[in-house]
């Protein structure tokens, strides 16, 4: 018995161990050792400004580099290690220079593994909207405007792209702004698959929109299910301050009146400068912006939710509002990102005016928009690189739930690309596997009542296994702790009615660590 009990208690230590080690908001230390990886693309000016997940894991990240004199498109593709794919460009990298500056600041995945990417292209004279699409291997597609990209002037000033989507049949819409010489405005537009302009869209493929009553500009945009286009930054009015602005067409372009009655929205945060960078689009349609608000003592991380007809939604911080500050420092959020159990990730950078630099911040809410406690501390999350300064200006999520986070980190005169990836919580699939686990599988995957769980051991265990559902509540525990011996295993595991449909965690846990696979109950 003093054996038995010996061994338990070391079981208990070895999984206790393992489950701090995996506290969300964690830098995920099998992603280049050290949770983030930097890239010199360039000679200086390196900046992500855009993430993408490919089915395999792959993690695209694109933006602009600098080269001499001039700025250039960038992506890079990196293992799901942290390390370079080869297999992409030259060495993991994709570069090129047209004959002005060119950038990207949207990134989008067709069904076919190729990439589309939009950004600015420099004319000569201004800013033109630049569409491009590259090969799985990071080569133009010249299947795309003959040549892999097109540049399109509307109104003959500075012109971006901040926002792309591919639609179920192909055609690519895009969001940004524009300018007419005076003012800026917003404008979105749809191309054909082959990159040719679509005239069944707006006005000769494009609309552009006002909102305001002054300057407004669009940095993102989100296609619905049914179409519609939204799109979000900000809007100016006659006091010269800037609100939260949200603009929904119709799948042919024209305003969707039936989003507060004139397709628009405004939100106001501290009655001063308030703007929206990031926009997310919830599984029940309501939709979150996130950006930042300033007030007299400086900038907090602003996100609303709005129901689906543009009015704000009540259930959600307060009125449909929240600010989050850190550490009363200046805090801004770029990026928003929404994860499998509903929860809410923004990232951006917080500005120490003790250091006078920038760092990652993160911060985690629940549904009902109040901070996580789990992830972090109190649901913040800050990561230093003990450069200048870092910036995160995307955010995705895997489908293992772990959270990657691109963006740009400052030393001297010169930036990198810099991607991190952060635990979630929620992580599935084999990422944190036992090291004498062979085998773990449950089956049927999705579920109607009941699955069968085949786990094979190396060697003798004790192990877990638990059901919890996508909040984390454990639904039933299936092994408690029970000694299994080496060889394959097979273990019913049931899916009651009580059990509404959706996304659970089936976790086993051994003296060696854990093993999670997300099952979908239909």
């Amino acid at each position: 018995m003093k054996n038995i009990y010996g061994v338990l208690i070391l079981a208990l230590v070895f999984c206790n161990a393992k489950l701090m080690a995996q506290q969300a908001g964690a830098l995920d230390l099998t992603f280049n050792a050290v949770g983030y990886v930097t890239t010199a693309v360039g000679t200086y000016g390196d900046e992500v400004r855009a993430l993408a997940i490919q089915p395999d894991g792959k993690i695209l990240a694109a933006g602009f580099t600098s080269i001499g004199e001039g700025i250039n498109m960038a992506v890079v593709r990196y293992n799901t290690d942290g390390t370079l794919d080869d297999s992409f460009g030259e060495e993991g990298i994709f570069v090129h220079q047209l004959s002005g500056n060119s950038g990207f600041n949207a990134i989008a995945l067709q069904p076919d593994g190729r990439i589309v990417l939009g950004g600015y292209f420099y004319n000569g004279m201004s800013d033109d909207l630049l569409l491009v699409r590259l090969n799985t291997d990071g080569t133009f597609d010249e299947d795309f405007a003959g040549t892999g990209y097109k540049n399109t002037d509307i109104l003959g000033y500075d012109e971006r792209l901040f926002g792309i989507a591919v639609q179920p049949d192909g055609k690519i819409v895009v969001g940004g702004t524009t300018s007419d010489g005076l003012i800026n405005e917003f404008i979105v537009g749809r191309y054909n698959a082959d990159g040719s302009k679509d005239n069944t869209f707006g006005e000769g493929g494009f609309i552009i929109t006002s909102p305001g009553e002054g300057y407004s500009a669009a940095y993102a945009m989100v296609l619905q299910p049914d179409g519609k286009i939204v799109l979000g930054g900000y809007a100016e009015f006659e006091s010269t301050w800037e609100d939260f602005a949200l603009v929904r067409y119709n799948s042919d372009g024209s305003p969707d009146v039936t989003f507060n009655t004139s397709g628009m929205v405004y939100t106001d945060f501290y009655e001063e400068d308030d703007n929206a960078f990031a926009l997310t689009l919830q599984p029940d349609g309501k939709i979150v912006a996130a950006g930042y608000a300033y007030a007299d003592y400086g900038a907090d991380m602003a996100i609303a939710r709005y129901n689906t007809d543009g009015s704000l939604d009540n259930t959600f911080g307060s009125g449909g509002k929240l600010t989050i500050d850190f550490y009363s420092n200046d805090d801004e959020a770029w990026a928003i990102a929404l994860q499998s159990d509903g929860k809410m990730v923004t990232g951006g950078d917080m500005y120490s005016y003790e250091s006078e630099e920038s760092i990652f911040e993160l911060a985690r809410n629940t549904a009902d928009g109040s901070l996580d406690a789990s992830f972090g501390t109190d649901g913040l999350v800050t990561t230093d690189i003990n450069w200048a300064s870092e910036y995160i200006n995307a955010l995705a999520i895997q489908s293992d739930g772990k959270i990657v986070a691109g963006g740009t980190v400052v030393y001297g005169a010169n930036s990198d690309f810099i991607v991190a990836r952060y635990l979630s919580g929620l992580e599935v699939g084999i990422a944190d596997a036992p090291g004498r686990v062979n085998s773990f599988l449950v089956y049927p995957n999705p579920v109607s009542d009941q699955a069968r769980l085949q786990y094979e051991l190396a060697s003798g265990e004790f192990v877990t296994v638990e059901v919890s559902n996508a909040g984390g509540q454990v639904m039933m525990t299936c092994l408690d702790h029970e000694w299994s011996a080496a060889g394959l295993h097979y273990l019913n595991v049931p899916f009651t009615d009580e059990m509404n449909a959706g996304n659970y965690l089936v976790r086993m846990i051994t003296p060696q660590g854990i093993v999670n696979i997300k099952v979908v109950k239909q």
